[in-house]
């Protein structure tokens, strides 16, 4: 909008005010409040409707922790750049709290309770169990017997009478 307004040579806030007022779609207009009487009022609360509420902007940090392929303590370094982002300190357990769930289970499930041990060092100790329990599972799976799941073909019994006659 701003851009706009020095192409078109728009110097005064209140031909700005009137522009933008005429401009704005009814859905957005209707939830201005009706005392706003100067540009600056009414750009703030424009942004203001848009703009996401810091629960949204939380949310949106921690509810998707997921560590998509990536050790727990890269999955921690990421979530904790995401808060920086959004100006948010949270406490560590509450971070433990979301990070935990989306590890997998076994090692999820040995970590809990290390309560005596801070965020990152809980991390790189899931790496180590996480890569153990990879290696586990790829070693399961190349140390299973392999069974023949190729069906067996079975003359047809045209065939078979053929060669008994």
């Amino acid at each position: 909008m701003e851009s706009q307004f020095v192409l078109g040579r728009v110097n005064t806030a209140d031909t700005k005010f009137h522009h933008v007022l005429a401009s704005l779609p009814e859905d957005v207009a209707v939830n201005l409040p009706v005392d706003i009487n100067s540009y600056a009022e009414l750009k703030d609360s424009v942004v203001k409707l848009f703009q996401k509420s810091n629960n949204e902007i939380l949310e949106e940090a921690l509810g998707a922790i997921s560590l998509d392929g990536e050790k727990p303590s890269v999955c921690l370094v990421r979530t904790r750049r995401k808060l920086a982002e959004c100006n948010f300190t949270l406490g560590e357990e509450i971070i433990k709290h979301r990070l935990m769930p989306a590890m997998p289970i076994a090692t999820g499930t040995a970590l809990w309770e290390h309560t005596e041990i801070s965020l990152t060092q809980t991390a790189k100790l899931a790496d180590t169990v996480y890569s153990y329990n990879e290696e586990t599972a790829v070693a399961d799976v190349s140390s299973s017997p392999v069974t023949n799941t190729t069906p067996q073909l079975r003359p047809s019994s045209s065939n078979h009478r053929q060669e008994n006659a």
